[in-house]
């Protein structure tokens, strides 16, 4: 090959090269405008994940400080509901103490009643005991003077012997003194020994303790004049009459007084 054909050939190539390189060149500012485009896109997109992190945390924050209050929210409302279940069980005991005081005053109240019914019962017991029954009469004879069996300091006994006249002789005795009358409610009107006081008012009727004065003894009673010693009384116990008068205010104008009693001979 001559040296023409050689610079020639050469002349090419350096060419070829060059354009070459021009090629590689032009790709490489198109790569680079690329890739300076995509590190500004990268670089935004770092700023804007940047932001929206720094925002998270914001909120990240803001949900921790949300999470200690609901936490100390919590906190109290456990504390309160521990307080009300010992406030429900306080409740629950004095529940417990009321109603066993309930039943303890229901059983009183029972109590109270069978004790009003007993009372009840055993008052009208002794309304009636002047009439249910009856006892044999003792006599007192004229040879030996009545021998009291209770000893009351307020009761005078004095023995006189048998005078003629019209004041009455026997055995004196001075005793406390009460009125009844046979149309009081719960009164039967008969007496312990028999008598019909209500079909006979103007009878003269004591009501004596057995041991003190029999019954069937004729008595002179100072202020109500002679009698007889014909009933008996739930309160009349020891040196104590009741006179029988029909008129009711009469009774109670009696009163209580003490009187002389004069078991006749």
């Amino acid at each position: 090959m001559s040296n023409k054909a050689k610079l020639t050939y050469m002349a090419i190539l350096v060419g070829i090269t060059l354009l070459v390189l021009l090629v590689s060149v032009v790709t490489l500012q198109k790569d680079r405008k690329e890739l300076t485009r995509q590190v500004q896109d990268l670089t935004t997109t770092n700023l804007q994940a940047y932001n929206v992190n720094r925002t998270l945390n914001s909120s990240n924050i803001s949900l921790q400080d949300e999470v200690w209050s609901h936490k100390d929210s919590l906190e109290k409302l456990t504390s309160e509901v521990e307080e009300l279940k010992t406030s429900v069980e306080g409740t629950k005991a004095t529940n417990e103490k009321l109603k066993s005081s309930l039943q303890t005053l229901e059983q009183s109240n029972r109590d109270l009643r069978g004790s009003k019914k007993y009372l009840q019962d055993k008052v009208e017991a002794l309304k009636k005991s002047r009439v249910t029954y009856s006892v044999p009469v003792a006599k007192q004879t004229t040879s030996e003077p009545l021998k009291t069996v209770q000893t009351d300091t307020t009761a005078k006994v004095v023995t006189k012997t048998p005078s003629r006249g019209t004041t009455p002789t026997g055995t004196e005795i001075y005793m406390s003194s009460t009125a009844y009358t046979a149309f009081c409610n719960g009164c039967s009107g008969t007496t312990r020994t028999g008598i019909d006081l209500r079909a006979n008012p103007n009878l003269k009727v004591i009501a004596v303790d057995p041991s003190v004065i029999p019954l069937g003894s004729k008595v002179y009673v100072e202020g109500y004049g002679y009698a007889v010693a014909g009933d008996t009384g739930g309160a009349i116990k020891g040196y104590k009459i009741d006179v029988f008068i029909p008129g009711q205010g009469q009774a109670l104008k009696w009163g209580k007084k003490k009187v002389k009693v004069t078991i006749l001979n």
